[in-house]
């Protein structure tokens, strides 16, 4: 599944289960997957400007393969299951 820029990076209450399939243009600066069915966050791939990064309500339980780009400012990961941090 591809995303456009056109919904300006809100993809929360969408039902997104599988983030593997996902990508996202150039320049996106604020990324919001709150509120979806997401448990693996390993195959997320995330663009490179990446500032804000919002992943709040969702099923994740641990963060490993996760790879944050480099200058993101803010991760917000309230309301998840999370028990394993290492991927961090």
């Amino acid at each position: 599944m591809g995303c456009s820029a056109s919904k300006g990076g809100n993809y929360a209450d969408e039902g997104i289960t599988d983030v593997s399939q996902l990508r996202f243009e150039r320049g996106l600066v604020n990324l919001s997957l709150n509120n979806n069915k997401i448990v693996d966050v390993s195959g997320l791939t995330l663009p490179e400007g990446l500032e804000r990064l919002f992943l709040r309500h969702n099923l994740i339980v641990d963060l490993s393969g996760l790879s944050l780009p480099e200058g993101l400012k803010m991760l917000d990961l309230t309301f998840n299951q999370i028990v394993d941090v290492s991927g961090l």
